[in-house]
């Protein structure tokens, strides 16, 4: 068959696909910026000695995590025996492995190998080479980090799992070593290690996964000499829809339900479960309480089940290191027939009690839970280290400074001072490169603490400068916004995340100190702005902080709810989009994407006949031509999933100019109606159309920049019309007895 006749027959029958099944989402535990790893062919013999005798450490910050599945048991390599599937993460800090970079395409090898108890024996290994495009991830990588999902098949037994990580271009390293234990395949009660996943504060990662052969096959046409070739498996941690992301570095806040995922065969009801805490930093560990845990939801999964519970650890919990266990009752047989196996799972059964394998995890005070932490904060937490040995963060620390980090930061003041006193023009040359300068020059000279000094020294500023007048904070945000994306253009990442930080914080000033709500609208605006880059930059779990709290400063304004919902539509939340899109369309009836975007959530949500209605006043809204095109397309799909073929066909002739979308089910919708002339006309507008405007789905599936740019418009006047305030506040703080 010609390969391009191929194509046309081909891409109607996935647009039938699409339009005639439900509109239920597949579970992907990965997302729109996966990184795909690839096999390498071999070892050297400086990464073979790394592997089996260098000691744990080095320059790159990891954590790695292993956990038998604890499924039906395979055919092993020799007969009549086993092998478990063992899932494992290994989690790369973004701010060490960028801090060591200077390629703005960097390979990053990660080698996992599983070696037997004390020995050098290999029960299975991975080695992989993943390229990580560090011009365009280089932000989101810096506040997060990278995220491996791999998979291993052991025999039953003990190993030593060492994970290596290394930069091809530096060779910075990383290594981590964390015992295994692979139980054997047992009829009886057997629970798996407990998995908890990242606070709900902490930015995603950016994940990478594994290679396959399935991936590699369409690649070469032989399989590459040497090559470990395996067949991907289904992603092992979910419950129906829901994707759960196991945290290697585990984090508990006391005094706030705490969420952790059990998995194997276990009893049904919930009654005497509990989670167990020790306090692991001495010896003996002492026992720090049991909590009760309950179930929330459980799904059977072949021959194990997979349960979401709660708990909820006290308030009065000290912060540092625990070891966190799950004790469950077995009944008098369950105990004997798994008594053989308890060993090997880790399990110790006393009586009627079983225990999960323990897991350390970090408890952290409460205060964090608003904080936006990067990855090697948690990495120094609990560690017992002196806090002058801790990396400069983003975070914000409110505590009296010492004498000298006083002089040092009333030093900073005054020269920040200086350059804003000359700050005539908002964006100009001078005045960008001035702050550049000075803030570089302060973090290059300075010590770990100097992020945060220069933090102080320049919010000491706008306090000041607030209670003289509060309207001169306004240029000041306008300022550090600027600053912001110079930085990110630059590649500049803890400077970046400096004046980010530091724009909210004086926006939040601005909220407090100007009069009125308008005051609250501007900073609404500021947010909403800066929530905008973050969003387009893959920062979603703070855009959506941001965008949730410009609602709070402003509730009407459109374009944070906009954003918002379209964020909660990225990160497949479409209960949470279509509640906030009800409250958008509540305000703003003509607003015709909200209603458009509206529709599409509450399909996602199985709910036709009402998106049905939706879509019908969409297209009689006076809306621009993408919107109310995609509009008759979305329409058109559900009378064809209606089975109503030639309804569908009257819907999109209605469209004038329709996109390449739109032709393409046309055509297919001709030739079901055995009309196969029309059908081929409307592949011959297709062909016409390619590479022309960008189609109203792609338009969909971007970000709201127009209405952000209207946003960020109405900043900059504010902003400029309060230049002359910021000049006259400042002049007056640097008078003799001014404030400063």
């Amino acid at each position: 068959m010609n390969r391009y006749l191929g194509l046309v027959v081909f891409v109607p029958f996935l647009l039938f696909l699409s339009s005639a099944t439900p509109a239920q989402e597949v579970p992907d535990p990965f997302g729109p910026t996966t990184l795909q790893a690839r096999a390498l062919r071999g070892l050297t013999g400086e990464i073979a000695t790394l592997i089996l005798k260098a000691d744990p450490g080095g320059e790159l910050a990891m954590e790695a995590l292993a956990v038998p599945l604890l499924q039906s048991a395979e055919v092993g390599d020799e007969p009549g025996t086993e092998k478990q599937r063992v899932a494992v993460v290994v989690e790369i800090d973004g701010t060490s492995f960028l801090e060591m970079n200077q390629s703005d395409l960097t390979r990053l090898e990660i080698y996992v190998y599983a070696l037997r108890d004390q020995g050098f024996e290999i029960g299975d290994y991975r080695a992989e080479v993943v390229a990580v495009d560090v011009a365009n991830l280089g932000e989101v990588v810096w506040q997060s980090g990278l995220k491996y999902f791999g998979e291993l098949a052991l025999e039953p037994g003990t190993y030593r799992l060492r994970a290596l990580i290394r930069n091809f271009q530096s060779k910075a390293a990383g290594l981590r070593e964390i015992p295994l234990v692979v139980p054997a395949a047992s009829d009886g009660p057997q629970l798996s290690t407990p998995l908890l996943t990242d606070p709900e504060f902490r930015e995603p990662w950016v994940p990478i996964r594994p290679w396959s052969k399935d991936l590699i096959a369409g690649l070469v046409d032989e399989p590459l000499e040497g090559l470990k070739t395996r067949t991907r498996k289904p992603y092992p941690f979910s419950m129906g829809e829901q994707v759960i992301r196991p945290a290697a570095r585990r984090v508990l806040v006391p005094g706030h339900a705490s969420t952790v995922y059990l998995h194997g065969r276990f009893p049904a009801s919930d009654n005497g479960f509990r989670v167990q805490l020790m306090d692991a930093s001495i010896e003996p560990a002492k026992l720090l309480g049991h909590l009760p845990l309950s179930f929330v939801d459980r799904v059977e999964q072949g021959d194990r089940a997979f349960v979401e519970a709660t708990f909820m650890p006290p308030e009065d919990l000290p912060a540092g290191l625990v070891e966190l266990r799950v004790e469950y009752p077995i009944g008098h047989q369950a105990a004997n027939q798994g008594a053989a196996g308890q060993g090997a799972a880790g399990q110790g059964a006393a009586g009627s009690r079983a225990m999960s394998p323990p897991v350390a995890v970090h408890l952290m005070d409460s205060s964090v839970r608003e904080q936006n932490l990067l990855w090697s904060d948690l990495r120094w937490r609990g560690t017992g280290e002196a806090p002058s040995e801790r990396p400069a963060s983003a975070r914000v620390e409110n505590t009296p400074s010492r004498e000298k980090g006083g002089r040092k930061v009333g030093k900073l003041t005054r020269q920040y001072e200086e350059i804003l006193a000359g700050v005539d023009q908002l964006g100009t040359t001078t005045t960008m490169s001035d702050l550049l300068d000075f803030e570089t020059r302060t973090l290059n000279e300075g010590s770990r603490k100097a992020a945060g000094l220069l933090q102080t020294a320049e919010y000491k500023l706008a306090e000041s400068l607030s209670e003289s007048d509060p309207e001169s904070l306004v240029p000041l945000i306008q300022l550090h916004q600027d600053l912001y994306l110079a930085y990110r253009g630059r590649r500049m990442f803890s400077l970046g995340t400096h004046s980010r930080v530091l724009m909210e914080r004086i926006a939040e000033l601005y909220a407090e100190k100007g009069s009125g709500q308008g005051s609250k609208i501007v900073a609404a605006r500021a947010l909403t702005s800066l929530a905008g880059y973050l969003q387009a930059g893959g920062l979603a779990s703070t855009s959506q902080r941001l965008y949730r709290r410009a609602l709070e400063l402003d509730p009407t304004s459109k374009t944070a709810m906009l954003a918002l919902a379209c964020g909660y539509e990225r990160l497949g939340a479409y209960d949470r989009a279509k509640e906030t899109l009800q409250q958008l369309t509540s305000q703003y009836p003509k607003m015709s994407e909200a209603w458009l975007r509206l529709a599409m959530s509450t399909t996602r949500l199985g709910q036709r006949v009402q998106s049905r209605k939706i879509l019908e006043q969409v297209v009689e809204l006076d809306g621009p031509h993408w919107i109310r095109s995609l509009a008759y397309e979305e329409l058109a799909r559900i009378h064809l999933f209606l089975d109503q073929t030639e309804s569908a066909l009257a819907l999109l002739e209605q469209v004038q100019e329709p996109s390449e979308g739109t032709l393409f089910l046309m055509a297919f919708l001709y030739d079901r109606s055995g009309k196969p002339n029309r059908s081929l006309e409307m592949l011959n507008q297709v062909q016409a159309k390619s590479g022309r405007a960008p189609s109203p789905r792609k338009k969909y599936d971007g970000w709201p920049e127009q209405a952000l740019a209207e946003t960020r418009k109405h900043l900059l006047e504010a902003a400029g019309i309060r230049l002359s305030r910021l000049q006259d506040a400042v002049a007056g703080s640097r008078k003799p007895g001014g404030k400063s």
